[in-house]
């Protein structure tokens, strides 16, 4: 459960650091 979160913010953030632009990041 925690871990799946944590994953999930994880991804966003390496999503908006190497796309900035684009937002497609699926929680």
């Amino acid at each position: 459960m925690y871990e799946k979160k944590f994953i999930c913010i994880f991804s966003i953030f390496a999503t908006v650091i190497l796309v900035r632009r684009e937002k497609n990041f699926s929680c």
